[in-house]
């Protein structure tokens, strides 16, 4: 499987946000970030398995 350069920072953005919801979840985040932290992480989530798995079946 090759990276494109491109896709470098979509693989950073989601890193960051998955990990902020992490941190909302085990942390002290206020209610208000953690309750839309961890909806829109799990949802990026599910976009970013869709991405690696159209990579995967693209081939390149």
């Amino acid at each position: 499987m090759r990276i494109l350069k491109e896709e470098i920072p979509i693989f950073i953005v989601y890193g960051v946000i998955f990990a902020y919801a992490l941190l909302a979840h085990f942390g002290r985040i206020p209610l208000p970030l953690a309750a839309i932290a961890v909806p829109v992480s799990m949802a990026l989530l599910i976009v970013f398995l869709i991405h690696s798995a159209n990579i995967l079946i693209r081939g390149d």
